[in-house]
């Protein structure tokens, strides 16, 4: 009898084991048929200003982007989108940033940011050399561009979604950059992103190149100025080109070397943009006219030209998506009928069932006419409602296919972790209400709570949205980060000491994107390295962020060459040797020789700007000064006043 049994489970078994491995099922979700739209973004200056108008109009116009690649200042817009930043915002940005003073060559700091001492030697100071070990260090740029670094810096850090991983942006992303050591073009798409975009954006001889790794990184535009190949690496089915990039200079406009030499320099990257032009499916090319690339007034003009040149083109895009959509579908259906063996007229028959959970609905494939083709079906997928649709095929060999459908919010609890913030924080969970729990609302929900708490002061926090799966009920549970360890990298020779006194956070400290930019500024500030690396990694677990610096030291040796005109004095000058950071403690030793015609002044001092990470400084200073004064005269006139002259007599004062 048990014998029977036995026998009798294993062939049941046998026969559930047979059924699931002939049971047939194909999972498809409206993600699979959707197009993937990549946009390569060129460079142009303050033409790429254009790019935001054209951002502006996609949106409107429901056409998500799925893959940015930009050079120059398409890397800027693009990485500003990526990282969550919304075309108004970005044009908000454009329109209200003093860019003369972001982009000068002539200052790299305000006299705010100097140490009083600093202020000093900068006041007499007519040129600067600069030696490391006693050898001179030649200057690779006019400009070390302190001021760019630190407005895209705060503009990177308060994005959403800013992460070591560009494919982990909101919308995957590439910085195009050329590797001068190996002349070539470098696609950036992980790391630092504000090291990415200085290094698409930095003209050589105007600005210092970036070092990183072993390649030294200039403006992508040499070899890629639309960088098509590179948007290419993120898998689009349709590309789209931005053209901003300024026309060949005419005949007239080259009488200057400089003109000429850009001009020369146009006609090299033009071999490689044709290319790009003829690979890109769709190029949309705003008239910009002569808008020259280094004015950045009447951006506003700009933005609405890219808009007017998107809204031209939006047609063809348009048909160009309808057409990749019909082809999409064709090889699911193929697929499909290929799967289950199913004749080519293929419409679908809703079947009724007496649940009433409406996250699902049933249909069965029929080859008997309905209203319903398996082509129209497939093409009305929405993913803002449906989850994923499944194919399966029943022993009888009926195809049954079942619609998986969001759920609808019906309550949002917040558990916020900062009280002083818990009912704002409540308010704009009830914005989502009646929402479908979708991945593009748990998107929004993210992004929404991020800017909110950046604008607070609270940059990164950590959002947990349960539960896992998609429901009517979420709870989400916002933490702010807080700051970790702070590393140094011990290649800096300079003590870390130094550096650590000027950080204007601590460990235990909310992480603040304007504490980290304030950081870096000090750092700069103290003169001691010509470029400054923050990157942090964010410890989800334990909500922390812990933070990595890096930095590039100056030549410690420093000879300043002085020229000033007094009105008494007529013409001085002189020289300042300088030996900075002795024995890597910050510490200045200054040996000072000027004069003119009636002075000479001779000093040695020793100053160390900062005693330990208190504001006072320490000065030790001995001099030697000789001047001749001259002897005034005056004497009464029958014009009633005194008149004033000088006799060739002096007295020498030392």
């Amino acid at each position: 009898m048990k014998a029977k049994q036995f026998w009798n489970s294993v062939i049941l078994l046998l026969i559930l084991v047979n059924t699931i491995l002939h049971c047939k099922e194909i999972v498809i979700t409206p993600q699979d048929l959707e197009v993937k739209v990549g946009l390569a973004l060129s460079g142009g200056g303050a033409r790429g200003v254009a790019q935001i108008g054209v951002l502006k109009v996609l949106e409107r116009a429901n056409i998500p982007i799925h893959g940015i690649a930009g050079t120059s200042i398409g890397a800027f817009v693009g990485g500003l989108y990526a990282i969550g930043y919304s075309p108004s915002e970005m044009e908000e940005i454009a329109i209200n940033t003093n860019w003369d003073n972001v982009l000068t060559i002539l200052k790299e700091q305000e006299r705010s940011e100097l140490f009083f001492d600093q202020k000093m030697i900068q006041d007499r100071t007519f040129a600067t050399l600069r030696f490391k070990k006693f050898k001179f260090v030649y200057p690779q740029a006019l400009s070390l561009g302190w001021k760019f670094n630190s407005f895209i810096q705060r503009l990177a850090w308060e994005g959403a979604f800013y992460s070591d991983n560009f494919d982990n942006f909101k919308v995957p992303f590439r910085a195009v950059s050329t590797d001068v050591v190996e002349g070539k073009t470098v696609s950036i798409g992980k790391g630092n992103l504000i090291t990415a975009l200085r290094a698409s954006s930095t003209i050589p001889l105007l600005n210092t190149p970036v070092s990183l790794d072993s390649m030294i990184l200039v403006d992508g535009g040499l070899f890629a100025n639309l960088p098509v190949e590179q948007v290419k690496e993120l898998n689009p089915h349709i590309i789209i080109g931005v053209n901003t990039t300024s026309p060949l200079k005419d005949r007239t406009e080259l009488n200057k070397p400089w003109s000429l030499a850009s001009q020369i320099i146009s006609i090299f990257m033009n071999k490689y943009f044709e290319k790009a032009l003829q690979e890109a499916d769709i190029i949309i090319t705003p008239n910009l006219g002569n808008h020259p690339n280094d004015n950045f007034k009447g951006l506003d003009s700009l933005v609405s030209k890219g808009e007017k040149s998107a809204l031209e083109k939006l047609a063809e895009i348009q048909r160009l998506i309808k057409s990749k959509t019909d082809s999409l579908t064709k090889v699911t259906i193929e697929r499909i009928t290929k799967e289950f063996s199913l004749g080519e007229r293929l419409f679908l028959k809703r079947i009724e069932t007496d649940s009433k959970n409406y996250s699902f609905e049933y249909y069965q494939i029929t080859e008997t006419l309905t209203s319903t083709t398996l082509d129209d079906f497939l093409k009305s997928l929405n993913k803002q409602t449906i989850e994923k649709v499944v194919f399966k095929q029943e022993t009888n060999g009926n195809v049954i296919v079942g619609v998986h459908k969001y759920p609808k919010l019906e309550s949002i609890k917040c558990n916020c972790k900062i009280q002083s913030l818990v009912e704002k924080s409540d308010s704009l969970a009830n914005l989502f209400l009646n929402y479908y729990d979708n991945p593009s609302t748990r998107l929004k929900i993210v992004e929404t709570y991020r800017k909110f708490f950046a604008r607070e002061g609270y940059s990164f926090v950590k959002i947990d949205i349960a539960p896992e799966f998609f429901s009517k009920n979420l709870t989400i549970t916002i933490e702010p980060n807080k700051i970790g360890k702070i590393y140094i990298d011990p290649k800096i020779k300079t003590s870390d000491y130094i550096i650590r006194r000027e950080l204007a956070l601590k460990e235990g400290d909310f992480t603040s994107s304007e504490k980290i930019v304030q950081s870096w500024k000090n750092i700069i500030s103290s003169g001691l390295f010509s470029d400054v690396f923050i990157d942090f990694v964010i410890d989800t677990m334990h909500s922390t962020c812990d933070i990595f610096i890096s930095a590039i030291e100056r030549g410690t040796q420093v000879l300043n060459l002085l020229f000033a005109i007094h009105n008494e004095k007529n013409l001085q000058g002189g020289v300042d040797f300088i030996h900075e950071n002795l024995f890597n403690t910050g510490t200045r030793f200054l040996l000072n020789i000027s004069g003119c015609k009636s002075d000479f002044l001779t000093k040695l001092n020793l100053t160390q700007p900062r005693i330990w990470n208190t504001d006072f400084s320490f000065s030790l200073e001995g001099f030697y000064y000789y001047r001749k004064v001259p002897i005034i005269f005056s004497k009464y006139t029958k014009r009633t006043r005194y008149e004033t002259y000088v006799e060739k007599e002096f007295a020498t004062e030392k």
